[in-house]
């Protein structure tokens, strides 16, 4: 989890890597689940059979591979990430608040999951399967990239809606950042239109001075006569 956080995470990146870790990581949970099924080990144990097949040491390798990828993506990722999306006034507490919630669904998770398996079988790995598919739908249609990008893109970033921003750059198939770089040149030129706006509404009023004018049938003007036209 470490090497991943410190080195991988620039490599890969932080939405590509939660991506992967969903979907790889849901495939040995599948696996864990059809074993148990079809061979249940339990039952087995119960009636005196000790003999082990291929299948089922290769079901134990799956346990501590899932547990690998998870470390190395979702356990591992979500830190880096939460450090760095946060305005830098509140992030302490941002960040103090992710991780209380990181380690309370931790402890629910480890207290749960022994009775889950007593209670549901190999229904367990399913379900954990199945939330690691829904993560993956949910990194790849809401999770933005931030590899590379300053505070500054961070702020226009997430001061907005991240699906839109995530979908935009699906859709153009270009990268989060010139999709920021495209929001900021039509906020800026929105925000210089606006002000033009209210600088020609507020002092665009031009004002004449008809000195000695002459009006066909009528009196001439007063020399400090002002004549205003908008």
């Amino acid at each position: 989890m470490i090497l991943f956080s410190l080195y991988l995470v620039e490599k890969v990146g932080r939405r590509n890597g939660l991506i992967y870790g969903a979907f790889i990581g849901s495939l040995p949970m599948w696996y864990i689940g059809a074993y148990v099924m079809r061979a249940d080990p339990a039952a087995a144990a119960a009636a005196g059979e000790t003999a082990r097949s291929g299948a089922g040491y290769f079901a134990m390798v799956c346990v501590y591979l899932y547990g690998f990828i998870y470390c190395a993506t979702w356990q591992g990722i979500t830190w880096v990430y939460c450090s760095e999306i946060f305005p830098l006034d509140i992030r302490m507490l941002c960040v103090a608040i992710t991780t209380a919630d990181q380690w309370l669904w931790s402890f629910i998770i480890s207290r749960t999951t022994p009775y889950m398996i007593t209670s549901l079988g190999y229904g367990t790995y399913m379900f954990f399967g199945s939330l690691m598919v829904i993560m993956g739908f949910w990194a790849f249609f809401f999770i933005p990239e931030t590899k590379g990008l300053t505070l500054e893109d961070m702020d226009a970033l997430f001061s907005g809606s991240m699906s839109a921003a995530v979908w935009k750059s699906l859709k153009t198939r270009r990268p989060i950042h010139d999709v920021l770089k495209e929001k900021r040149l039509s906020e800026d030129n929105h925000s210089a239109k606006s002000q033009s706006e209210i600088d020609e509404k507020h002092f665009g009023l031009s004002h004449v001075e008809a000195v000695g004018v002459e009006v066909k049938g009528g009196p001439e003007f007063p020399m400090n006569t002002r004549v205003l036209s908008c």
